[in-house]
C-alpha cells in the first residue's frame, strides 16, 4: 500500500514537474482523500489553488501543511508566495524569512524575500538578498537581473550594466533581462551597442510596450528617425496603459520635432501631456507658497543680517533657474573641475526647507530668529550636505543644483551670506516650450508644464521673484546664458569659475567623460553625453502660429534678458 501510494505521488509530481498540472490534480485528490493528513500533499493542492487563483482554499491547505510540518522551508516558501499575491507583502516577508531560519541556502525562498523586500520599497534589503545569491550564484540570472534592475532604479546604470550583460550571455533568449540591458545602455548612451541588441531583441521573441519604446529611443538617438516613427506609431494602435501611453507620445513628439512636423508634434506633446497623473499634486499650492514668500521677502526683508555672517557659514554655490534653462548642463561641465563637488540631483537647501516649513511658521520665523537658531539652522544645511555628498570634500565648492531653488533666495540669503548664486537664462519662449515637451515626475510646480500657458503662468511668477531678488538681496550672484553655453561653453565655464574664485582647469573641457558615471535624472540626461549643439536655440520660431497669444505675458522678460527680436 505504501509503494503504491508512493509511485502515484511520484508520477503525478512528474506530471505537475512536466507542466501538466491538470494531470496531476486528480490524483494528488485522490490521494488526499486517503491521507487527508498528509502534510505534502496539502502543500502541493495549495500550489494547484494557488495556480487558479482560488486563494482562500489554497490558504487553507498551505496553513494544514504548516501546522503537519512546520520545518519544511518549502512550505514556508509558498505561504509567501501566497501573501505576496493577496497583497500582504510585510507577511510574505515573515514567511520567507521563516524558509530562510530553517534553510539559509534556499536560494529561492532569499529571492523571493528580495522580491517582497523590493514591492515594499526597502530596495536596500532587497538588493542585499540579491547579493546574497550571487555570492554563491554567480551565475544566477534572476539574481543578476535584480540586482541591476535596483541599482537602475536608484540611477546607478553604470553598475548594472555589467550584471545585466553577464545575464544576457547566460540567457540570450530571456526578453526581461535584454529589456532592462536595452535600458541601461540607452541611458549610459553606448548607442552601437544598444543598436545591436535591439536586432537580437526583435529576434528573441514577443517585445512589450516598454522595450519597443527603448528600441524606438535608441533608433532616434542614432538618426533612424523614420523606423523611430513606424516603431511608435505602430505602439500607439494597441492598447496601451496610461503611464507608458503618455511616454510613447513624448518619444513621438521629439520625433516629429526632428522631422520637421512642428504641428504634429504640437499635437502630440498636448496629448502626452494630458494623460499625466495628477494624483495628489496642487499646482495652486506650489504657486501660493511663491506669492508668501515673495511677499514677506520685501526689499527690507532681503537686508544683510548681521548675525548671520561668520567665518565658519557654509559657502556653497547655488546653481539654479526656471527648469529647461541649463543648470544641468553647466553643472556637468562644472564637475569636471576637481575643485567642485555637487549634491547632483539632491538638495540640502530643500530638505532645510521643508524642515523649517514643518516648524511652522515659516517664512516669518526668520525674521524672529536668535543667534543661536540661525546657527542652528546653518549647521543642520552643513550636516544635509555632508549626507548627500557621503565623502570628504576637502575644500572642494560644494554646487546646490536644484533649478527651483530660484526661489529660494530670500532663504538662502538669510541663513547663508557667504553663498554665491549662478543663475542659468534662457529665451523665455524656448524655456516654456521645452518645458512643455518634457515628461516631468509631476509635483506641484512640475505639473504646471502639463499645459503652456500654466508654464508661461509659473515662468511669470518665479522669474519676477528672482528680478526682485537680485535687485534687493545682498548675495553675490551672476547670471549666464543658455545660447551662449552652447555656443561656447569653454568661456562660459571661465567666467563662472571666475566668479567663485576657482582657477581654469583643462579638465573641464572633458566633461563628457565624466558623464555617464554620475547618475543623472533630469529630463535632459541623454543630451549630456553628446557634443554640444545648438539646435534647439531659437526653437520656438518653429511653433509660433501655436504660441504667439501663449507667450505675450513673457514680452517684459525677453526684453529684460535680452531676447527680444
Amino acid at each position: 500500500m505504501t509503494k503504491n501510494f508512493d509511485l502515484r505521488l511520484s508520477e503525478a509530481l512528474d506530471q505537475h514537474r512536466a507542466g501538466r498540472p491538470d494531470l496531476a490534480e486528480p490524483v494528488y485528490r485522490e490521494l488526499f482523500e486517503e491521507n487527508p493528513g498528509n502534510a505534502e500533499l496539502n502543500h502541493l493542492l495549495g500550489i494547484i489553488e494557488l495556480a487558479k487563483d482560488r486563494h482562500q482554499e489554497a490558504e487553507v491547505f498551505i496553513a494544514q501543511a504548516i501546522r503537519r510540518d512546520d520545518k519544511n522551508p518549502k512550505y514556508h516558501n509558498t505561504l509567501g508566495a501566497l501573501l505576496r499575491e493577496t497583497g500582504r507583502n510585510q507577511e510574505a516577508v515573515e514567511a520567507y524569512q521563516m524558509a530562510l531560519h530553517i534553510d539559509p541556502g534556499f536560494s529561492q525562498a532569499r529571492h523571493n524575500l528580495g522580491e517582497a523586500f523590493r514591492t515594499l520599497g526597502e530596495n536596500q534589503e532587497a538588493e542585499d538578498c540579491f547579493v546574497k545569491i550571487l555570492e554563491t550564484e554567480p551565475d544566477n540570472v534572476d539574481a543578476l537581473n535584480n540586482f541591476a534592475v535596483l541599482r537602475m532604479a536608484d540611477n546607478h546604470y553604470d553598475e548594472a550594466l555589467e550584471p545585466l550583460r553577464h545575464a544576457a550571455a547566460l540567457a540570450p533568449e530571456n526578453i526581461r533581462v535584454l529589456t532592462n540591458l536595452l535600458k541601461s545602455l540607452e541611458h549610459m548612451s553606448l548607442l552601437a551597442e544598444a543598436s545591436e541588441l535591439v536586432f537580437k531583441l526583435e529576434a528573441a521573441g514577443p517585445v512589450n510596450a516598454r522595450g519597443k519604446l527603448i528600441a524606438a529611443r535608441v533608433e532616434r538617438r542614432t538618426g533612424r528617425i523614420a523606423q523611430a516613427a513606424g516603431s511608435l506609431r505602430g505602439l500607439l494602435k494597441k492598447q496601451l496603459k496610461p503611464g507608458i501611453h503618455s511616454q510613447i507620445l513624448f518619444e513621438l513628439g521629439l520625433v516629429l520635432d526632428r522631422t520637421g512636423n512642428p504641428d504634429e508634434a504640437f499635437s502630440v506633446f498636448t496629448q502626452a501631456n494630458a494623460m499625466q497623473p495628477l494624483e495628489d499634486v496642487d499646482p495652486a499650492r506650489y504657486r501660493s507658497r511663491v506669492t508668501r514668500d515673495r511677499n514677506w521677502f520685501t526689499a527690507e526683508n532681503l537686508g544683510v543680517w548681521e548675525d548671520s555672517v561668520g567665518d565658519d557659514t557654509p559657502a556653497p554655490v547655488f546653481l539654479v533657474g526656471f527648469p529647461r534653462s541649463g543648470t544641468t548642463l553647466l553643472e556637468q561641465i562644472l564637475c569636471a573641475h576637481p575643485g567642485i563637488v555637487s549634491t547632483g540631483e539632491a538638495s540640502p537647501l530643500v530638505r532645510l526647507r521643508n524642515y523649517l516649513h514643518q516648524q511652522g511658521n515659516y517664512p516669518e520665523c526668520l525674521g524672529t530668529a536668535e543667534a543661536e537658531d540661525i546657527k542652528k539652522w546653518q549647521d543642520l544645511f552643513a550636516d544635509y550636505c555632508h549626507d548627500i555628498i557621503d565623502e570628504p570634500h576637502d575644500g572642494r565648492v560644494i554646487i546646490d543644483k536644484t533649478p527651483l531653488n530660484i526661489a529660494e533666495m530670500g532663504l538662502i540669503n538669510r541663513l547663508l551670506p557667504n553663498a554665491k548664486i549662478v543663475t542659468a537664462l534662457r529665451d523665455p519662449r524656448d524655456v516654456c516650450l521645452s518645458c512643455l515637451m518634457q515628461n516631468f515626475q509631476p509635483d506641484d510646480a512640475l505639473t504646471h508644464f502639463n499645459d503652456l500657458q500654466s508654464s508661461v503662468q509659473l515662468y511669470v511668477q518665479i522669474m519676477e521673484y528672482w528680478q526682485h531678488c537680485r535687485q534687493n538681496m545682498a548675495l553675490p550672484w551672476i547670471e549666464f546664458r543658455y545660447e551662449d553655453l552652447t555656443r561656447d561653453f569653454e568661456s562660459c565655464a571661465r567666467r563662472v569659475l571666475d566668479f567663485i574664485d576657482l582657477p581654469w582647469s583643462d579638465d573641464v573641457k572633458l566633461y563628457r567623460d565624466g558623464i555617464l558615471a554620475r547618475p543623472i535624472t533630469t529630463p535632459g540626461f541623454r543630451d549630456m553625453a553628446i557634443p554640444m549643439y545648438t539646435h534647439a536655440v531659437g526653437r520656438w520660431l518653429k511653433y509660433r502660429q501655436h504660441l504667439d497669444l501663449a507667450y505675450e505675458p513673457l514680452e517684459s522678460f525677453t526684453q529684460d534678458f535680452g531676447y527680444a527680436e
